[in-house]
């Protein structure tokens, strides 16, 4: 996702941040070199099972040209106990979707495990920490629920393969692959 999105998806969390004042420390913020959007998460895997991932993802990619994207609204995954806090999508979910799908079918001719869930486009801002109060917990519902669109058009033209990295200061993410689109 090219950085002006991803400056403006930083932007909305830096407000949320702002207007959350105290609770704000409920939250751990994603750094701006953290924000993307993931079409298929792997989890943990064996060096050996990363080869044929990026011919999968080339495989997806095929005859998919670049992708308008909208970024719109902020909201949060679990309602009244928010965990993850996300800026969503407004125009090109249906490509992405079906780019999405054309890689979860690639990875499993590849020996991978089918998806889990439903491919819910957005880029993460926040996670809310375990141990938030139930007034955190209020507070980050409710500021996210009344936070304005993002109003952002980008276009993506690649998907990459990005290993994350975690550690106690966060995860970092190096790209190790990227199919063009």
């Amino acid at each position: 996702m090219p950085n002006a999105a991803l400056t403006g998806a930083y932007g909305i969390g830096e407000e949320l941040r702002r207007e959350l004042g105290a609770a704000s420390h409920s939250v751990r913020w994603v750094r701006p070199e953290g924000l993307h959007l993931t079409l298929r998460f792997l989890g943990e895997i064996e060096a050996e099972r990363v080869d044929p991932i990026l011919p999968a993802m080339v495989a997806a990619a095929r005859d998919s040209a670049p992708i308008a994207l909208q970024l719109g609204p902020a909201g949060a995954f679990g309602g009244r106990r928010p965990r993850v806090i996300w800026v969503g999508l407004d125009a090109g979910t249906s490509r992405l979707s079906t780019l999405a799908e054309r890689l979860d079918e690639t990875l499993a001719e590849a020996g991978f495990e089918a998806r889990r869930g439903v491919f819910r486009p957005h880029i993460t801002l926040g996670r809310v920490r375990r141990g938030a109060s139930r007034s955190d917990l209020n507070a980050i519902a409710e500021t996210v629920a009344a936070t304005e669109r993002i109003d952002l058009a980008t276009v993506t033209t690649g998907i990459g393969l990005v290993e994350s990295q975690l550690s106690p200061g966060g995860a970092r993410y190096r790209r190790i692959g990227l199919a063009e689109l």
